[in-house]
C-alpha cells in the first residue's frame, strides 16, 4: 500500500502545482476589463489583450482635438518607448472632444503619423472608456495604472508628465492601494 501512495505523490505535486499555476494565472487576469474596442485598422481587441501581462499597463483616454491631450502625448509615447520592452506599456483610447462620443479615426490616423505615436490605439466612447476604467469617464486626458498582474490601482485624470509616470511606479506599494478599491 505504501509503494503505491509513493508512486502517486509525484503525480499529486505536479497536478497541485498545475492547479495553483492555473488559479494564479486566472487570478492575474481577474480585474482586466472584457471589454472590446476596435484599432484603426478595424480589427477588434479585447482589453485583456493588453492589460495583465507581466508589465504595468497605463491606459490613456485622449482626443486629437482635445489640446491637454495634445500637450501630454509626447511624454506618454517616450515613456512608451523607454519601457515597453522592460516594465511598462502604453495604450491609447481615442475619443471625440468635446462630444465623447466614438472617437474619429481620420483625425486620430492624421495626429499619429505627424507625432510619430509608437503606442497601439484603440477606438472608443465615453461608456466604452469608463467600463476599462471601471469608473463613470468624466474628463480627458484620464490614464488608468494598470499593475503587471491586472490590477486597476489608479485613475490620473489631467495631464501626466513621464517623470510623474514612472515615479508612481517606482514608488507604488501595494499595500497602499486598497483605498481604490
Amino acid at each position: 500500500m505504501s509503494q503505491k501512495i509513493e508512486n502517486i505523490l509525484p503525480v499529486l505535486k505536479i497536478t497541485s502545482l498545475s492547479f495553483l499555476f492555473v488559479i494564479l494565472i486566472q487570478s492575474t487576469r481577474a480585474d482586466a476589463p472584457d471589454v472590446t474596442l476596435e484599432d484603426l485598422q478595424g480589427n477588434h481587441h479585447n482589453i485583456s489583450e493588453y492589460i495583465g501581462h507581466g508589465k504595468w499597463t497605463l491606459v490613456n483616454v485622449w482626443s486629437p482635438t482635445c489640446i491637454q491631450c495634445v500637450v501630454e502625448m509626447p511624454d506618454l509615447n517616450k515613456f512608451h518607448l523607454q519601457h515597453r520592452d522592460t516594465d511598462a506599456t502604453v495604450l491609447g483610447i481615442t475619443i471625440d472632444y468635446p462630444s465623447f462620443e466614438y472617437g474619429k479615426k481620420d483625425l486620430a490616423e492624421a495626429f499619429i503619423k505627424k507625432y510619430n505615436i509608437t503606442f497601439p490605439i484603440l477606438m472608443g466612447d465615453q461608456d466604452l472608456a469608463s467600463e476599462v476604467g471601471g469608473k463613470h469617464l468624466k474628463a480627458i486626458p484620464t490614464t488608468y495604472f494598470f499593475r503587471p498582474d491586472g490590477k486597476l490601482v489608479a485613475r490620473w485624470p489631467g495631464i501626466v508628465k513621464k517623470e510623474e509616470l514612472e515615479e508612481y511606479i517606482q514608488q507604488y506599494e501595494p499595500e497602499t492601494d486598497d483605498w481604490f478599491e
